[in-house]
């Protein structure tokens, strides 16, 4: 085919316009290529990946539930409260025996008597 053959068919050619290509194209194949393998992880993958994004976030929100846990969930439950309680009696009743200054020493009286030179038979 010779140009002055089809001076009109090049004419036209001439005034069509130039293919462009766009300036997010290659953006675009990347995401298309990364949502295509995302979509063969398995599921437990999928969540972590999730959760690594959205670190922050998903650490607040951890943070928020246990407060919240700890708001509702009273600290002391009543049959522990009980045995506080019972503990508190026998406490205040030994602090009321007049042998207390005794018993509060009793740690340093053992010990005294532990190390005392009578009792150790190695010495001669």
């Amino acid at each position: 085919m010779k140009a002055d053959d089809n001076d009109k068919l090049w004419e036209l050619l001439g005034k069509t316009r130039q293919p462009a290509v766009s300036p997010f194209f290659a953006r675009n194949v990347l995401r298309a290529v990364r949502q295509e393998k995302e979509a063969r992880l398995p599921l437990f993958s999928r969540v972590v990946r999730w959760f690594r994004r959205r670190a922050w976030q998903s650490a607040f929100a951890g943070t928020c539930a246990v407060a919240i846990m700890a708001a509702v969930i009273p600290s002391v439950s009543p049959r522990h409260r009980h045995i506080i309680d019972a503990q508190a009696r026998v406490s205040s009743q030994i602090a009321a025996n007049p042998d207390y200054e005794v018993i509060n020493h009793l740690d340093e009286l053992v010990a005294d008597e532990e190390s005392s030179l009578w009792l150790d038979d190695s010495v001669h």
